[in-house]
């Protein structure tokens, strides 16, 4: 999942907030069964838009999870 979140104004905030709250929101609304599903997750800070704006792309990877002793070697 990619959240693209463009705030109400330019007033510092974390994005590392944001998540948890989408997230639950989502399965609280019965999109998903619960977003321990998730195995990507990217966060974006647009420009800031009034009232604010989140636009969240959703990709399903198929299960293909990397070995974390592949990406070790690749380093």
């Amino acid at each position: 999942i990619t959240i693209h979140a463009a705030p109400p104004d330019n007033r510092k905030r974390d994005l590392d907030n944001l998540p948890k709250a989408v997230f639950d929101a989502l399965t609280s609304a019965g999109f998903w069964l619960d977003d321990g599903q998730i195995d990507d997750m990217r966060i974006k800070r647009c420009q800031a838009i009034k009232g604010g704006m989140l636009v969240l792309v959703v990709t399903e990877t198929c299960g293909n999870l990397p070995m974390i002793t592949e990406l070790l070697e690749a380093a």
